[in-house]
């Protein structure tokens, strides 16, 4: 027997076992629901005390801990700078592409950047959650005064989708300058159902460089490669 404590964000609550088990046995205990709010931050602690009605003798093995944790992305999402940060306003697109990246999605995201000039790249890549009816979109309003531009080769897809599927791309500019190698929009892997609409793509200035254009097609989102997609 023992008793079960679990700690969500200080909330503690407990639970009384009184199975019997031998050393290296494993047994599986329900416990209550966890209501899970949207955008919110979770420390969530998992411990048991009293092992048999008696102190353990050994306890910096009994706790299981989880930080920052946070249901999926989902709704409506701004990228605004005249806003403060919160779970669904961001200062960057690649702030954004970080969380997208390590929470993924519990439904459909729609993202909206205020009118402006975004000296930045932005990478779609290894996002979970994404499905036919949890979609991505990314809707400027209007390609002439929302526009995400990045120069020369630190990045060189100035937006990247990378395996991502069922993203829509609208009313945006999407620029890339300087010479050298580098594309305005690259697509990489089993990305299916995109659709770009109404979006202004341009590659700047003229290049010779061998890897550069406006939309490409690659196996990679880092070079233009041949063997771009499969099955879509």
């Amino acid at each position: 027997s023992a008793q079960i404590f679990w700690d969500v964000n200080g909330v503690i609550d407990s639970t009384a076992y009184t199975g019997n088990l031998v050393s290296g046995m494993v047994d599986t205990v329900t416990l209550a629901n966890i209501t899970i709010a949207s955008g919110t931050f979770y420390d969530i602690a998992f411990y048991t005390k009293n092992p048999n009605g008696n102190l353990d003798a050994n306890p910096s093995n009994d706790t299981l801990a989880f930080s920052n944790l946070r249901s999926g992305i989902t709704g409506n999402i701004t990228i605004d700078t005249s806003m403060a940060v919160s779970a669904t306003n961001y200062h960057t697109f690649s702030a954004l592409s970080a969380d997208l990246g390590t929470y993924g999605l519990c439904g459909a995201v729609t993202i909206m950047p205020a009118p402006g000039v975004y000296n930045e790249a932005f990478v779609l890549s290894g996002i979970q959650g994404v499905s036919a009816t949890n979609t991505i979109t990314i809707d400027g309003s209007d390609s002439s005064t929302t526009t995400l531009t990045t120069a020369g080769t630190t990045n060189f897809a100035t937006l990247a989708i990378d395996g991502v599927s069922n993203v829509t791309i609208r009313n945006m500019g999407i620029q890339k300058t300087g010479g050298g190698n580098g594309v305005s929009l690259i697509v990489s892997g089993n990305a299916d159902g995109l659709l770009v609409e109404n979006c202004r793509i341009d590659r700047g200035i003229s290049t010779t460089a061998f890897s550069s254009g406006a939309i490409v097609f690659s196996s990679s989102i880092s070079s233009i490669n041949t063997g771009a997609l499969a099955d879509n």
